[in-house]
């Protein structure tokens, strides 16, 4: 998976797998965890938010999500 940093006070670099639909995310504390039925439109939108933090907390109301690590 090639993970890409981001700016931002909660997570460390995100990782779209486009052909399985997840959006994982690394955060500052070491965990990773899956949100499911991300479509490349929906990972596109999170990307371009002014505030990836608040995004992701309007993102986990759509997507479920797990702790994968």
């Amino acid at each position: 998976m090639d993970w890409i940093p981001v700016s931002s006070s909660r997570m460390r670099a995100v990782c779209y797998d486009a052909p399985n639909r997840c959006l994982y995310i690394r955060f500052n504390n070491g965990s990773i965890y899956c949100y499911s039925n991300v479509s490349e439109s929906d990972f596109e939108a999170f990307m371009s938010a002014p505030s990836l933090g608040h995004e992701l907390v309007n993102f986990q109301q759509f997507h479920p999500y797990r702790r994968v690590q």
